[in-house]
């Protein structure tokens, strides 16, 4: 296999890998969004301290959340 084919194979490779990860952060957002809709206030306090963890990336999701019905989801 020559140099150019091997590097667009791992190009493709890296790639998919990304959208991948990207794919489970965004499943794992969602679902600590989910919980703010939960009674119990530690576990509300747990996914906000996760998020702004992730930082930045969690914005286009919490922007959407704004929306929500639940109020404590909005807020």
């Amino acid at each position: 296999m020559n140099k150019q084919k091997r590097y667009v194979l791992i190009c493709l490779f890296l790639v998919s890998m990304a959208s991948i990860v990207s794919h489970a952060q965004d499943r794992d957002i969602a679902s600590l969004i989910q919980q703010f809709n939960n009674p119990d206030a530690d576990v509300q306090d747990s996914a906000r301290q996760s998020l702004a963890e992730i930082g930045e990336a969690a914005v286009p999701s919490l922007i959407l959340a704004s929306g929500d019905l639940d109020v404590r989801v909005r807020r």
